[in-house]
Protein backbone atom coordinates (compact mmCIF):
# COMPACT_ATOMS: atom_id res chain seq x y z
CA UNK A 1 0.00 0.00 0.00
CA UNK A 2 3.04 2.70 0.70
CA UNK A 3 3.80 1.76 -2.90
CA UNK A 4 1.06 2.94 -4.01
CA UNK A 5 0.76 5.87 -2.27
CA UNK A 6 3.85 6.98 -3.60
CA UNK A 7 3.59 6.25 -7.09
CA UNK A 8 0.29 8.21 -6.63
CA UNK A 9 2.03 10.95 -4.98
CA UNK A 10 5.14 10.94 -7.00
CA UNK A 11 2.00 11.04 -10.20
CA UNK A 12 0.29 14.17 -9.49
CA UNK A 13 3.34 16.11 -8.96
CA UNK A 14 4.31 14.87 -12.69
CA UNK A 15 1.18 16.18 -13.40
CA UNK A 16 1.17 19.59 -11.72
CA UNK A 17 4.58 20.18 -13.41
CA UNK A 18 3.51 19.58 -16.63
CA UNK A 19 0.37 22.18 -15.99
CA UNK A 20 3.17 24.87 -14.97
CA UNK A 21 5.10 24.20 -17.86
CA UNK A 22 2.37 24.17 -20.42
CA UNK A 23 1.01 27.68 -18.70
CA UNK A 24 4.46 29.16 -19.14
CA UNK A 25 4.28 28.18 -23.22
CA UNK A 26 0.71 29.94 -23.30
CA UNK A 27 2.24 32.90 -21.82
CA UNK A 28 4.93 33.38 -24.40
CA UNK A 29 2.74 33.32 -27.20
CA UNK A 30 2.66 29.45 -27.37
CA UNK A 31 -1.02 29.50 -27.36
CA UNK A 32 -2.71 27.15 -29.56
CA UNK A 33 -5.55 29.29 -32.08
CA UNK A 34 -8.45 27.17 -31.09
CA UNK A 35 -7.24 27.82 -27.35
CA UNK A 36 -7.88 24.16 -27.34
CA UNK A 37 -5.02 22.21 -24.59
CA UNK A 38 -2.11 20.32 -25.55
CA UNK A 39 -3.09 17.33 -27.22
CA UNK A 40 -0.35 15.40 -26.19
CA UNK A 41 -1.48 16.56 -22.99
CA UNK A 42 -4.65 15.17 -23.39
CA UNK A 43 -3.95 11.73 -24.63
CA UNK A 44 -1.44 11.20 -21.71
CA UNK A 45 -4.64 12.27 -19.19
CA UNK A 46 -7.03 10.45 -20.90
CA UNK A 47 -4.96 7.28 -22.68
CA UNK A 48 -4.35 4.41 -20.06
CA UNK A 49 -1.25 3.08 -19.72
CA UNK A 50 -1.73 -0.31 -21.38
CA UNK A 51 -0.44 -3.43 -20.39
CA UNK A 52 1.52 -5.85 -21.53
CA UNK A 53 -0.81 -9.06 -22.86
CA UNK A 54 0.78 -12.22 -21.12
CA UNK A 55 1.54 -15.13 -24.07
CA UNK A 56 -1.48 -17.93 -24.27
CA UNK A 57 -0.39 -20.98 -22.58
CA UNK A 58 -0.06 -23.61 -25.39
CA UNK A 59 -2.34 -26.08 -26.01
CA UNK A 60 -2.15 -29.50 -24.57
CA UNK A 61 -2.72 -31.37 -27.89
CA UNK A 62 0.34 -32.27 -29.90
CA UNK A 63 1.38 -29.84 -32.74
CA UNK A 64 1.49 -31.93 -35.99
CA UNK A 65 5.27 -32.24 -36.94
CA UNK A 66 5.56 -30.76 -41.18
CA UNK A 67 6.61 -33.71 -43.15
CA UNK A 68 10.41 -33.50 -43.81
CA UNK A 69 11.58 -32.96 -46.78
CA UNK A 70 13.29 -35.46 -49.12
CA UNK A 71 16.74 -33.69 -49.14
CA UNK A 72 19.06 -33.47 -45.78
CA UNK A 73 19.25 -29.79 -44.53
CA UNK A 74 21.75 -28.81 -42.49
CA UNK A 75 20.61 -27.76 -38.86
CA UNK A 76 23.15 -24.72 -38.44
CA UNK A 77 22.48 -23.10 -41.61
CA UNK A 78 18.58 -23.00 -41.00
CA UNK A 79 17.60 -19.93 -39.11
CA UNK A 80 15.11 -20.34 -36.53
CA UNK A 81 11.78 -17.90 -36.77
CA UNK A 82 12.17 -16.12 -33.82
CA UNK A 83 8.95 -14.28 -32.45
CA UNK A 84 8.32 -10.58 -33.43
CA UNK A 85 8.90 -8.00 -30.00
CA UNK A 86 5.60 -7.13 -28.53
CA UNK A 87 3.67 -9.40 -30.62
CA UNK A 88 0.64 -10.63 -28.50
CA UNK A 89 -0.95 -14.16 -28.56
CA UNK A 90 -4.64 -14.89 -28.42
CA UNK A 91 -5.40 -17.99 -26.06
CA UNK A 92 -6.46 -20.65 -27.60
CA UNK A 93 -9.73 -22.09 -26.66
CA UNK A 94 -9.95 -25.82 -25.89
CA UNK A 95 -11.57 -27.55 -28.47
CA UNK A 96 -14.17 -30.45 -26.51
CA UNK A 97 -13.75 -33.80 -27.17
CA UNK A 98 -15.18 -35.38 -30.36
CA UNK A 99 -17.69 -37.39 -28.46
CA UNK A 100 -18.70 -34.19 -26.34
CA UNK A 101 -19.35 -31.85 -29.38
CA UNK A 102 -21.67 -34.72 -30.90
CA UNK A 103 -23.52 -35.02 -27.69
CA UNK A 104 -24.32 -31.43 -27.62
CA UNK A 105 -24.75 -30.75 -31.40
CA UNK A 106 -26.88 -33.85 -31.98
CA UNK A 107 -30.11 -34.29 -30.11
CA UNK A 108 -31.30 -36.87 -28.51
CA UNK A 109 -33.88 -38.92 -30.69
CA UNK A 110 -36.36 -40.12 -28.33
CA UNK A 111 -35.99 -44.38 -28.27
CA UNK A 112 -38.26 -46.31 -30.83
CA UNK A 113 -41.55 -47.52 -29.79
CA UNK A 114 -41.59 -51.08 -29.73
CA UNK A 115 -44.40 -52.69 -32.20
CA UNK A 116 -47.28 -53.89 -30.34
CA UNK A 117 -47.13 -58.29 -30.83
CA UNK A 118 -49.15 -59.71 -33.07
CA UNK A 119 -51.78 -62.06 -31.78
CA UNK A 120 -50.71 -65.47 -33.51
CA UNK A 121 -53.97 -67.35 -34.41
CA UNK A 122 -54.16 -71.05 -33.24
CA UNK A 123 -53.04 -73.44 -35.96
CA UNK A 124 -55.35 -75.45 -37.70
CA UNK A 125 -53.83 -78.59 -39.17
CA UNK A 126 -55.49 -79.14 -42.44
CA UNK A 127 -55.67 -82.33 -43.90
CA UNK A 128 -53.84 -83.89 -46.24
CA UNK A 129 -54.51 -83.65 -49.95
CA UNK A 130 -52.56 -85.06 -52.53
CA UNK A 131 -52.01 -82.60 -55.64
CA UNK A 132 -54.32 -83.48 -58.10
CA UNK A 133 -52.59 -85.43 -60.68
CA UNK A 134 -52.71 -84.30 -64.47
CA UNK A 135 -54.04 -86.71 -66.45
CA UNK A 136 -52.48 -86.67 -70.00
CA UNK A 137 -54.17 -88.28 -72.52
CA UNK A 138 -52.09 -90.82 -73.95
CA UNK A 139 -50.97 -90.51 -77.63
CA UNK A 140 -52.77 -91.89 -80.05
CA UNK A 141 -51.05 -94.13 -82.22
CA UNK A 142 -51.71 -94.12 -86.13
CA UNK A 143 -52.76 -97.69 -87.10
CA UNK A 144 -50.55 -99.13 -89.91
CA UNK A 145 -51.21 -98.79 -93.15
CA UNK A 146 -54.09 -100.80 -94.74
CA UNK A 147 -55.36 -101.74 -91.78
CA UNK A 148 -58.68 -102.33 -90.41
CA UNK A 149 -60.29 -102.37 -87.00
CA UNK A 150 -61.67 -105.39 -85.30
CA UNK A 151 -64.67 -106.91 -87.00
CA UNK A 152 -65.79 -110.14 -85.56
CA UNK A 153 -68.29 -111.53 -89.16
CA UNK A 154 -65.72 -111.03 -91.29
CA UNK A 155 -62.91 -113.05 -89.30
CA UNK A 156 -65.65 -115.83 -88.87
CA UNK A 157 -65.95 -115.69 -93.05
CA UNK A 158 -62.25 -116.07 -92.96
CA UNK A 159 -62.42 -118.97 -90.95
CA UNK A 160 -60.60 -117.65 -88.16
CA UNK A 161 -61.70 -120.01 -84.95
CA UNK A 162 -58.60 -119.25 -82.90
CA UNK A 163 -55.77 -116.17 -82.62
CA UNK A 164 -52.33 -117.73 -82.70
CA UNK A 165 -50.16 -116.69 -80.16
CA UNK A 166 -48.05 -113.68 -80.74
CA UNK A 167 -44.27 -114.35 -81.05
CA UNK A 168 -42.40 -113.60 -78.03
CA UNK A 169 -39.04 -113.70 -79.13
CA UNK A 170 -37.72 -111.15 -81.72
CA UNK A 171 -35.85 -112.96 -83.58
CA UNK A 172 -38.14 -115.63 -84.23
CA UNK A 173 -40.03 -112.61 -86.60
CA UNK A 174 -38.42 -112.63 -90.22
CA UNK A 175 -37.65 -109.21 -91.16
CA UNK A 176 -35.65 -108.23 -94.11
CA UNK A 177 -35.27 -105.26 -96.21
CA UNK A 178 -37.16 -105.29 -99.63
CA UNK A 179 -33.48 -106.16 -101.22
CA UNK A 180 -33.48 -109.27 -99.21
CA UNK A 181 -37.12 -110.25 -99.63
CA UNK A 182 -37.21 -110.74 -103.36
CA UNK A 183 -35.66 -112.96 -105.97
CA UNK A 184 -35.42 -113.27 -109.48
CA UNK A 185 -37.82 -115.88 -111.01
CA UNK A 186 -36.79 -118.79 -113.22
CA UNK A 187 -37.34 -118.76 -117.22
CA UNK A 188 -37.46 -121.70 -117.69
CA UNK A 189 -38.80 -124.73 -115.66
CA UNK A 190 -38.63 -128.59 -115.43
CA UNK A 191 -36.55 -130.05 -118.04
CA UNK A 192 -35.83 -126.67 -119.45
CA UNK A 193 -39.17 -126.02 -120.76
CA UNK A 194 -40.53 -122.26 -120.49
CA UNK A 195 -42.73 -121.71 -118.02
CA UNK A 196 -46.28 -120.62 -118.39
CA UNK A 197 -48.49 -119.11 -115.92
CA UNK A 198 -48.55 -116.09 -114.08
CA UNK A 199 -47.65 -114.66 -110.70
CA UNK A 200 -50.56 -114.69 -107.78
CA UNK A 201 -51.27 -110.82 -107.10
CA UNK A 202 -50.74 -109.75 -102.95
CA UNK A 203 -54.22 -108.68 -102.89
CA UNK A 204 -56.09 -111.60 -103.78
CA UNK A 205 -53.76 -114.14 -101.90
CA UNK A 206 -56.33 -115.78 -100.73
CA UNK A 207 -57.53 -117.45 -103.42
CA UNK A 208 -58.05 -121.25 -103.86
CA UNK A 209 -54.78 -121.80 -105.61
CA UNK A 210 -52.72 -120.58 -102.55
CA UNK A 211 -55.29 -122.28 -99.60
CA UNK A 212 -54.92 -125.70 -102.03
CA UNK A 213 -51.04 -125.72 -102.16
CA UNK A 214 -51.01 -124.53 -99.16
CA UNK A 215 -52.30 -127.60 -97.54
CA UNK A 216 -50.44 -129.19 -98.54
CA UNK A 217 -47.02 -127.64 -97.64
CA UNK A 218 -47.46 -128.18 -94.20
CA UNK A 219 -48.62 -132.12 -93.73
CA UNK A 220 -46.12 -133.42 -91.84
CA UNK A 221 -45.19 -135.88 -94.57
CA UNK A 222 -44.38 -133.38 -97.14
CA UNK A 223 -41.97 -131.21 -94.41
CA UNK A 224 -39.93 -134.28 -93.97
CA UNK A 225 -39.49 -134.76 -97.64
CA UNK A 226 -38.25 -131.29 -97.83
CA UNK A 227 -35.99 -131.87 -95.31
CA UNK A 228 -34.22 -135.00 -97.12
CA UNK A 229 -34.02 -132.34 -100.27
CA UNK A 230 -32.55 -129.30 -98.65
CA UNK A 231 -29.29 -131.47 -97.37
CA UNK A 232 -28.51 -132.51 -100.69
CA UNK A 233 -28.94 -129.05 -102.56
CA UNK A 234 -27.02 -125.88 -101.24
CA UNK A 235 -25.64 -124.55 -104.02
CA UNK A 236 -26.73 -120.80 -104.34
CA UNK A 237 -28.41 -119.10 -107.20
CA UNK A 238 -29.22 -122.16 -108.41
CA UNK A 239 -33.15 -123.76 -109.08
CA UNK A 240 -33.77 -127.64 -107.90
CA UNK A 241 -37.05 -128.46 -109.41
CA UNK A 242 -39.07 -131.13 -108.27
CA UNK A 243 -42.93 -132.71 -109.64
CA UNK A 244 -45.54 -134.08 -107.37
CA UNK A 245 -49.26 -134.57 -107.75
CA UNK A 246 -50.39 -131.91 -109.71
CA UNK A 247 -48.12 -129.33 -109.41
CA UNK A 248 -44.30 -128.03 -109.33
CA UNK A 249 -42.20 -126.75 -106.96
CA UNK A 250 -38.61 -125.19 -107.00
CA UNK A 251 -36.02 -125.00 -104.11
CA UNK A 252 -33.45 -121.45 -104.94
CA UNK A 253 -30.95 -120.27 -102.75
CA UNK A 254 -30.32 -117.25 -103.43
CA UNK A 255 -26.90 -115.67 -102.63
CA UNK A 256 -27.36 -114.40 -98.76
CA UNK A 257 -28.12 -118.26 -98.35
CA UNK A 258 -32.23 -117.77 -97.82
CA UNK A 259 -34.03 -120.55 -99.13
CA UNK A 260 -37.18 -119.97 -101.30
CA UNK A 261 -39.98 -122.05 -102.31
CA UNK A 262 -41.89 -121.90 -105.98
CA UNK A 263 -45.04 -123.12 -106.17
CA UNK A 264 -46.38 -123.94 -109.63
CA UNK A 265 -49.96 -125.17 -109.60
CA UNK A 266 -52.09 -124.70 -112.92
CA UNK A 267 -51.11 -121.36 -114.99
CA UNK A 268 -50.53 -119.55 -111.08
CA UNK A 269 -47.50 -119.71 -109.27
CA UNK A 270 -46.27 -117.83 -105.77
CA UNK A 271 -43.02 -117.53 -103.21
CA UNK A 272 -42.54 -118.38 -100.28
CA UNK A 273 -39.78 -119.06 -97.57
CA UNK A 274 -39.31 -121.54 -94.54
CA UNK A 275 -38.05 -119.70 -91.47
CA UNK A 276 -37.88 -120.89 -88.41
CA UNK A 277 -40.28 -123.79 -88.42
CA UNK A 278 -42.80 -121.37 -90.14
CA UNK A 279 -43.69 -120.70 -93.84
CA UNK A 280 -43.56 -116.88 -94.68
CA UNK A 281 -44.57 -114.88 -97.58
CA UNK A 282 -43.78 -111.15 -98.61
CA UNK A 283 -46.21 -108.71 -99.23
CA UNK A 284 -44.31 -106.32 -101.77
CA UNK A 285 -47.16 -103.42 -101.53
CA UNK A 286 -46.50 -103.07 -97.84
CA UNK A 287 -43.13 -104.36 -97.28
CA UNK A 288 -44.32 -106.81 -95.02
CA UNK A 289 -43.69 -110.55 -93.93
CA UNK A 290 -46.84 -112.89 -92.87
CA UNK A 291 -46.68 -116.44 -91.79
CA UNK A 292 -48.98 -118.91 -92.76
CA UNK A 293 -51.21 -120.62 -89.17
CA UNK A 294 -54.33 -122.29 -89.49
CA UNK A 295 -55.50 -121.59 -93.44
CA UNK A 296 -54.57 -117.96 -92.96
CA UNK A 297 -51.62 -115.44 -93.34
CA UNK A 298 -50.95 -113.66 -90.17
CA UNK A 299 -48.87 -110.17 -89.85
CA UNK A 300 -47.51 -109.76 -86.36
CA UNK A 301 -46.24 -105.88 -85.73
CA UNK A 302 -42.67 -106.12 -85.38
CA UNK A 303 -43.27 -102.78 -83.08
CA UNK A 304 -45.91 -103.64 -81.26
CA UNK A 305 -45.56 -107.57 -79.86
CA UNK A 306 -49.61 -107.58 -79.02
CA UNK A 307 -50.54 -106.38 -82.36
CA UNK A 308 -51.54 -109.41 -84.61
CA UNK A 309 -53.95 -108.71 -87.93
CA UNK A 310 -54.93 -111.61 -90.11
CA UNK A 311 -54.70 -110.72 -93.67
CA UNK A 312 -57.54 -110.56 -96.02
CA UNK A 313 -56.66 -109.93 -99.70
CA UNK A 314 -56.63 -106.01 -99.88
CA UNK A 315 -56.34 -105.11 -96.38
CA UNK A 316 -55.46 -106.26 -92.78
CA UNK A 317 -57.70 -107.04 -90.10
CA UNK A 318 -57.16 -105.87 -86.06
CA UNK A 319 -57.61 -109.11 -84.17
CA UNK A 320 -58.84 -109.69 -80.49
CA UNK A 321 -57.48 -112.01 -77.86
CA UNK A 322 -60.59 -112.07 -76.17
CA UNK A 323 -62.14 -113.30 -79.92
CA UNK A 324 -64.00 -116.77 -79.63
CA UNK A 325 -66.02 -118.19 -81.98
Amino acid sequence: MNYIKRLLFLTSIILLGASAQAAEDRGGGGQSRNDSPDRAVTQERTAPQARPVRPAKASRSKAVRPARPSGKVNQAQAPRSAPAPNQSFEPVQRSAPISKQRAMTVKRSAPARKPAPVQRSEAVQQPYRAPAATSQPAPVRKPPANTRPYDRQRLTNLGVRTIPKPITTHSEILQTDRTHSVIRFPQTGPQGKSLQGSLVSARKFNNGTVRDQMSVVIQPSFSVRLDQERSGENQRDRNYWHSDNGFYYNHYIDDWGYHWYGWFRGNQYFWTRYYNRRWWWYDPDYDRWCYYQNNNWYWQDPTQQGEIYVYDNDSYISLDFNFQN
